[in-house]
């Protein structure tokens, strides 16, 4: 009897430290996703600062062509190009600094999941070890009563 009522203890500690590597690991699985989700916010910030220096060589090529073809930088057309080379330069550092966020919200959504779900994981360990201690208990009794 002693023998079966140390390996049913046994099976209810191994359940519950089952339960708590599998929540252990969900945990660590949720700080590696907010560690991508920061970097994937940081890639963005730095695509986006080249975003901005790309369309300020645009803006700066295109006055000094307008420079050298003896048209003045003031010239309407030449603003105008000026105007949507700068307009396109915000879309595109806009759109870099949204991919980023984006992706970070992503995956800082995917790290709540897998927190919630290491939460589950332990929560049903501890309800499968109580019952097969109270199983075990209960076939204990029979046998040996």
């Amino acid at each position: 009897m002693e023998l079966a009522a140390a390996g049913m203890f046994m099976n209810f500690l191994g359940t519950l430290d089952e339960g708590d590597n599998a929540a252990a690991a969900a945990r660590l699985e949720a700080k590696q996703l907010e560690a991508k989700a920061n970097e994937e916010r940081a890639v963005s910030q730095r695509r986006a600062i080249q975003a901005r220096r790309i369309a300020e060589r645009a803006k700066g090529r295109a006055r000094a062509i307008a420079a050298a073809s003896g048209g003045g930088v003031d010239d309407p057309t030449v603003q105008n190009i000026l105007g949507e080379l700068e307009d396109q330069g915000t879309f595109n550092v806009l759109s870099e600094l949204y991919s980023g966020e984006a992706s970070g919200q992503g995956l800082e959504f995917a790290a709540a999941e897998r927190r919630s779900a290491g939460k589950a994981y332990r929560r049903r360990a501890r309800l499968a070890a109580v019952g097969n201690l109270l199983e075990g208990g209960t076939t204990l009794y029979d046998r040996y009563s």
